[in-house]
């Protein structure tokens, strides 16, 4: 499957990448929305798995439970073809096809002298976001390398080379052996803004947080950054509105605590009233399973469908 999905991206960069110079980018984004509306009905077993997430978890009524996963499987079906023109949003096209929210809240954390965590969820559209918000300031991403197949391989450059060439991203890479709270850390004491995850799939140290119904399990290496070089995490949260035809991009409160379990339940909280508003946004729904944790109580993590 993974095959599959590599030489897929590669097939579609191959014929959408040069439409990003042809085509007017309004007719492009046109292109991206209409195939997403026929591809959304694939998805069916993330369709199940978000269904049972929603319901159990959120307690949404059936049909509104419904709508938000038609919604962000559509989302999905952005996601690849979202990085043929992550280096194509200008200041001028973000602010015609983007709507962020909350600037003053990433301008009061950087005051601070202190760096920033910017924490994103994965939203499938936060390949958007991430250059959108990079006009408010430059950001650095951090990027694991990993060997991998050939076919894979092909996948990854064409990814990288696309992401490497957005203006206002400037990327850290690591190595599996490197020690990338060094990394981080240098990068803060500069009082640059470090994009992170905060719902990964490769971690091994979890932190557990109230999440409406139940408790979700967060990676606790982004909390624990935040409270030991004092930086604030500001909550990175996107969408598309697709009343609107707009991308949503919502830069959540500063949010600087104690100990990182403050903070992640902070985060939590932000995260939390999103999703009331747009639970479209987050593609987690379909990855959530029930786990036992250390102490035997049932949690959610996010190793669930693909």
């Amino acid at each position: 499957m993974a095959r599959i999905r590599s030489l897929f991206y590669i097939c579609s960069f191959l014929v959408f990448r040069p439409l990003s110079y042809i085509l007017p980018f309004r007719f492009y984004l046109l292109l991206i929305r209409v195939l997403s509306i026929f591809s959304a009905s694939f998805y069916f077993r993330r369709r199940a798995a978000a269904g049972k997430a929603l319901q159990a978890v959120q307690g949404l009524a059936p049909d509104k439970a419904d709508k938000a996963i038609t919604e962000g499987l559509r989302n999905v079906s952005l996601f690849g073809f979202l990085d043929f023109i992550a280096d194509k949003w200008t200041p001028g096209r973000a602010e015609k096809y983007a709507r962020i929210e909350g600037k003053e809240n990433l301008e009061k954390a950087i005051s601070g002298g202190k760096g920033v965590l910017l924490t994103y969820v994965h939203s499938n559209t936060f390949n958007v976001a991430l250059p959108c918000t990079g006009h408010i300031k430059e950001i650095y991403p951090l990027v694991v390398l990993e060997s991998k197949g050939w076919l894979s391989g092909i996948h990854a450059k064409i990814r990288g080379d696309l992401w490497e060439s957005v203006p206002n991203l400037e990327f850290t890479y690591l190595d599996r052996e490197e020690n990338a709270s060094l990394k981080i850390k240098h990068l803060l004491r500069r009082g640059d803004v470090v994009a992170i995850t905060a719902d990964g799939l490769h971690t091994t140290k979890f932190v557990s947080v109230p999440f409406f119904n139940t408790v979700l399990q967060l990676p606790m290496g982004v909390f624990k950054l935040s409270t030991l070089f004092r930086a604030p995490i500001v909550p990175l949260f996107s969408g598309f509105d697709w009343g609107e035809g707009r991308f949503r991009i919502s830069l959540g409160k500063p949010i600087l605590k104690d100990t990182p379990v403050e903070t992640a339940n902070a985060f939590s909280a932000q995260f939390q009233a999103h999703l009331k508003k747009y639970p479209s946004d987050w593609s987690g729904w379909w990855r959530m399973t029930p786990v036992k944790d250390e102490k035997g109580a049932v949690v959610y993590n996010l190793y669930s469908v693909r």
